[in-house]
């Protein structure tokens, strides 16, 4: 996607690169979702005359959802570069940034991250941690009566 330099770029020239989003680690992750926490939300230009909030979305949105695309194709804990940026943002149309962040937020595996979360919660561990597993024998011996081992 990257232009090809001051040459290519007073030519008009563009080579094509194919961008893959694979997993994404965890750090990855959180910085995605802090994207998303920023953007602008209805809430925010309520009030607004419709074209005002048209607008203010788009000025305020496009750029995060584009930065979050960049973040989301950049390999591993790497950033994404100033021409990958730049050329998401000269190239890309409003339908290819759905595709995208369509794919971005499906690797984001939330039905993952929200069965850890429903997993964690249901765990009591103060309700298990003294408890013995079932079929063990016990690390204490059994008590004898105080007057010992009966003979009868």
């Amino acid at each position: 996607m990257p232009k090809w330099g001051i040459v290519g770029r007073l030519l008009g020239l563009y080579r094509t690169k194919e961008l893959s989003i694979s997993g994404l680690p965890l750090g990855k992750v959180q910085l995605i979702a802090a994207e998303f926490d920023d953007m602008l939300g209805g809430e925010e230009v309520e009030g607004m005359i419709q074209s005002d909030q048209i607008n203010m979305l788009l000025k305020s949105n496009l750029p995060q959802l584009v930065k979050v695309i960049g973040m989301a194709v950049s390999k591993g804990a790497k950033m994404p570069s100033r021409d990958l940026m730049d050329a998401l943002n000269e190239q890309f149309t409003m339908p290819e940034l759905a595709e995208a962040i369509s794919e971005v937020y499906r690797r984001l595996d939330l039905s993952t991250f929200f069965g850890i979360l429903a997993l964690t919660k249901s765990l009591n561990l103060s309700d298990t941690q003294d408890q013995q597993a079932h079929g063990q024998p016990s690390s204490t011996p059994p008590s004898l009566p105080k007057d010992g081992p009966s003979n009868s």
